[in-house]
């Protein structure tokens, strides 16, 4: 989250209006027919959630600074069409197709009957493994002081810029997920080779007396660093848990890490 779209613990945005009716689920019908075009296209199989969100980010700041929720989604959508070439910029500006679709795409549309069962089933992002947790529960940890993508310029992070730098501890497992800024950019579901990182959860308080350092390698995980309490941070044992990309441990070290 390194562009516009990080608001959260923003100021100055103005206020958030609240609806006249909040009974709906949808305010105008074309809200409705958004979420369906989305979903419908996520159906084709040519992007996952996390980069079909990292589309709506990348949107030129003006225009997303401008639109509306749901504008937001469609010209999302519109730009992941084009990227993936399901649908040209002619098309897009036509508001209908120009050629017939290829057998592939047809194979994989979405049928009306389908539809429910597939809203109802989701997307879960949790993954079975047999990874060990890095962080026991009770340990202090650091939020990684810059919320950005460690291995991609630009890229998607659920990092937001409100936690980034912060020391918390650690208070519950949620087992292992997807990770977001890996998928996003189809790098696959975990920042190893081939298993998702168990998920900590941690509670922040005071950043007064911690001195902020990055680490794009083994003690960064996700988005944590091992916080010692005094200051610095000390990385988890070397060899522990799956071993991590190439790419990530030619990446600089902090200076409490192992080398790799």
């Amino acid at each position: 989250m390194t562009r516009i779209h990080d608001m959260g613990g923003r100021f100055g945005d103005g206020p958030v209006p609240r609806e006249a009716d909040e009974s709906k689920v949808f305010s105008t019908d074309w809200h409705a027919r958004a979420l369906a075009l989305t979903v419908a296209a996520g159906a084709l199989g040519k992007w996952n959630i996390d980069a079909s969100r990292h589309g709506r980010e990348r949107l030129p700041p003006a225009d997303y600074a401008q639109y509306s929720y749901y504008e937001k989604w469609i010209a999302g959508l519109a730009k992941m069409l084009v990227e993936h070439g399901i649908a040209s910029p002619a098309e897009i500006a036509a508001g209908r197709s120009l050629a017939d679709a290829p057998d592939e795409l047809t194979a994989r549309c979405l049928a009306g009957d389908r539809a429910v069962p597939v809203m109802k089933s989701g997307g879960p992002s949790a993954r079975d493994s047999d990874a060990a947790a890095s962080f026991a529960i009770g340990a202090r940890v650091r939020v990684r002081p810059i919320a950005g993508n460690e291995t991609v310029d630009g890229g998607h992070t659920r990092l937001p810029a409100y936690v980034a730098g912060r020391t918390g501890t650690v208070v519950l497992h949620h087992g292992a997920h997807v990770f977001p800024d890996s998928n996003a950019h189809f790098h696959g579901e975990a920042r190893s080779i081939s298993t998702p990182w168990p998920l900590p959860q941690a509670t922040c308080g005071s950043m007064r007396n911690h001195r902020m350092t990055r680490c794009g390698s083994i003690c960064g995980k996700a988005i944590w660093c091992r916080h010692d309490g005094k200051g610095g941070s000390t990385s988890r044992q070397a060899g522990a848990g799956p071993p991590v990309r190439r790419a990530l441990a030619r990446r600089r070290l902090c200076h409490h890490c192992p080398s790799p």
